[in-house]
């Protein structure tokens, strides 16, 4: 009975995105904390997914930043993937629906704006604030 309620509360969100994008979340990734780990790299997918499923991030800014991330990171056929699974809860996973038809993206080109979007904030244009609630998730994930 645990396991039905279970499965029944998350679904699974998965893509396969393009070398550079997985090379940027890796960045990231190493930009918070030299100790990285898979699960360090599906928190920060998360957190910055809640920026944009939430609200807080307008669809044209969204739409901006997809451009961006196209034109930063443009792709080649037969170019290497690597494929990302995420649980999330029902509710994240319709929030990210609505989103893909609100802004008229798939869901690999939602991941790829918001791996663009978490290089944007911690890397190439580092917010003080993000960088240290990131840290924050980090630290609470060694202990």
């Amino acid at each position: 009975m645990r396991g039905a309620r279970q499965s029944r509360s998350y679904r699974p969100l998965e893509v396969k995105l393009p070398e550079a994008y997985w090379g940027a979340l890796n960045l990231v990734v190493d930009t918070v904390t030299p100790i990285a780990t898979s699960e360090l790299r599906k928190v920060l997918l998360l957190f910055f997914f809640h920026r944009y499923l939430g609200g807080d991030v307008p669809v044209p800014d969204v739409l901006e930043t997809h451009y961006q991330a196209r034109s930063e990171f443009p792709e080649s056929r037969g170019s290497a993937r690597f494929r990302i699974s995420l649980k999330v809860s029902v509710r994240v996973y319709e929030q990210f629906q609505c989103l893909q038809q609100r802004a008229g993206l798939n869901k690999t080109e939602i991941m790829k704006t918001v791996v663009y979007a978490a290089l944007l904030n911690t890397v190439l244009i580092p917010d003080d604030r993000v960088l240290r609630e990131l840290a924050a998730l980090s630290f609470a994930l060694d202990c």
